[in-house]
């Protein structure tokens, strides 16, 4: 760990991008959606059942557009990221998260260029790449979740974002900012290969890409669907919805105190 609470690592020693690219929000995306994006994942994670005493991998984590929501709210070296390039980092810690809350919260970042995991020498309960495989070619994915299933444990939740569509981008490199379509088929062999089940999650992406669970092939059924954020909405609806009946208002008053029950006998 390096005194900015960076991990060594092989990558990310190249100079800063000069010009408009340089800019640590828009680098990574939309500068105007920078807030909705974070808001959109930090949603996903907590509404998935994410609490502060959970470790955190954030895949890609770039100039902490998430992370500048997720490293305050979990505890103290809860939180680790993946990211090559370092001046992303170092822009969001001083722009976006804050030195102190660096000290405070002890967030551990890794630079590594290869989606090398083993190093960090931990088990994470979930895991996010945020429009990372829309960009990979299918090897990087394929070493990513590989690297993922070895950090992983049996009840572990990885989400990850693919842009769906009806070919597989058959490249050998990195595309950036273009994004890469892979078909459904293919997401589920390669996650099957790497000891992964996937299950598409009906949650929105304001970029048209679609949101992913990852779990390990032995975990239980009921992890997948505890890790359905829409699931955890729409429980949550329906508990609105009967609190709205007049007989369940009736009963919460009687048990709050604020009209008589019936006399008993």
């Amino acid at each position: 760990m390096t005194k900015d609470g960076t991990a060594d690592g092989r990558a990310g020693d190249a100079p800063k991008p000069r010009g408009g690219e340089a800019h640590y929000r828009g680098f990574i995306g939309c500068a105007g959606r920078y807030d909705l994006m974070a808001a959109s994942q930090f949603d996903l994670l907590t509404l998935g059942g994410l609490r502060e005493g959970h470790h955190l991998l954030d895949i890609g984590c770039g100039s902490l557009r998430a992370g500048r929501l997720l490293i305050p709210y979990l505890a103290e070296g809860r939180y680790a990221g993946i990211e090559p390039e370092r001046w992303l980092v170092q822009e969001g810690i001083e722009r976006e998260v804050g030195a102190d809350q660096v000290r405070l919260k002890a967030p551990l970042f890794h630079h590594v260029d290869d989606f090398e995991m083993a190093s960090l020498a931990r088990t994470f309960d979930y895991l996010l790449a945020h429009s990372i495989f829309s960009h990979a070619s299918q090897a990087q994915i394929r070493r990513c979740c590989e690297q993922a299933h070895a950090v992983m444990g049996p009840k572990s939740l990885f989400y990850a974002t693919f842009l769906i569509g009806d070919r597989d981008y058959d490249g050998t490199d990195w595309v950036y900012p273009e994004l890469v379509p892979y078909t459904w088929r293919w997401i589920r062999e390669a996650a099957t290969a790497a000891g992964l089940h996937a299950t598409q999650l009906d949650w929105h992406h304001p970029n048209k890409q679609r949101w992913v669970l990852l779990t390990r092939s032995e975990a239980a059924a009921s992890t997948r669907r505890a890790g359905d954020p829409c699931r955890t909405v729409r429980r949550q609806a329906g508990r609105m919805r009967m609190l709205r009946t007049p007989g369940m208002r009736r009963l919460l008053a009687v048990r709050r105190g604020r009209i008589r029950g019936p006399a008993s006998s």
